[in-house]
């Protein structure tokens, strides 16, 4: 073959895009670099990383990560200013989840990277729903992305920070695997268990599904990994769930900061979707895709004939 044959068509465009990534990056990091100081001041005082981050950097050192002096010294070290800390709220099944952050040296750094995770896990979840729902082909179009992307509480999970897209990414993993891989969709449901009273309604729908059509291998998954987490918490912090439900009985800590999450919360999620809403009107976080039609007869397990 000709060497000197030019590039085919796919080729290049792949090389455009690997490119483009790589400058898209490149830009990101020094937006970061750039502006680190008034990032830092930002996610100091209002962001559920700093929570993430102080409750991790306790773990790390075999400490409780629900002390709220520990927790306010360390995030004060990061700037913040309020005299009650934010505090991590879901049970100790879900540490693992934050545990790397308390790895990363300062609360901006573990903002930085849990922005990452939010972002991977918006971008599979939409893949994920693209490959059940879509129908033009493999690759999404290009309104169903932008439609996707700017979805109003995704916009405003991303600003606060939060979990949701992580647990939206673990109900996806399980509606694609629980057909032809129980057991892993049973373990993705690990993910959905960091704020279990949002999904409140799911989990006796789940087991009288699983009981009826002895799904065992899905049971299993979920048994295997949540044990597995529980582990983890132990391991780090053996009195894990004592001081999660001293933490819990504190009245400064419920009065700030809502219900615990094991039990039913009330998040700040809600306050951020009000606040998407301002920027994209109601009209347009609700539109209807065109063409956007079932490529397969997808539809929640549970009532499959």
């Amino acid at each position: 073959m000709d060497r000197d044959q030019p590039m085919s068509k796919p080729k290049l465009i792949l090389t455009l895009k690997i490119i483009l990534n790589l400058a898209l990056t490149v830009l990101l990091l020094w937006f970061l670099a750039a502006h680190e100081q008034k990032i830092r001041a930002s996610v100091a005082s209002d962001r559920d990383t700093t929570a993430y981050w102080a409750a991790g950097k306790l773990l790390t050192h075999h400490q409780n990560p629900y002390s709220v002096p520990s927790v306010l010294a360390l995030q004060r070290s990061q700037g913040y200013t309020s005299d009650k800390p934010l505090m991590l709220r879901p049970p100790p099944w879900s540490v693992w989840m934050i545990l790397p952050l308390g790895l990363l040296p300062s609360a901006y750094w573990a903002w930085a990277a849990w922005l990452a995770i939010l972002l991977a896990s918006l971008v599979i979840s939409i893949r994920i729903s693209w490959r059940m729902y879509g129908h033009d082909g493999p690759r999404p179009s290009n309104v169903f992305l932008l439609t996707s992307y700017l979805f109003a509480p995704v916009v405003a999970c991303l600003v606060a920070a939060q979990m949701g897209i992580v647990l939206m990414l673990g109900l996806a993993l399980f509606l694609l695997l629980e057909e032809d891989h129980p057991f892993l969709a049973g373990a993705a449901l690990l993910l959905p268990l960091a704020k279990p009273h949002i999904f409140v309604l799911l989990w006796p729908i789940l087991a009288v599904w699983v009981i009826s059509r002895r799904r065992w291998s899905l049971l299993g998954g979920m048994a295997t990994v949540f044990l597995l987490a529980l582990a983890i918490a132990v391991v780090f912090d053996p009195a894990i769930f004592r001081h999660y439900r001293e933490m819990l009985q504190q009245q400064a800590i419920q009065g700030c900061c809502g219900r615990p999450d094991f039990i039913g919360g009330t998040g700040r999620c809600g306050a951020g979707v009000d606040t998407a809403r301002r920027f994209w009107s109601y009209p347009y976080s609700r539109p209807r895709i065109p063409g956007c039609q079932m490529r397969r007869s997808y539809s929640l397990p549970f009532f499959r004939a």
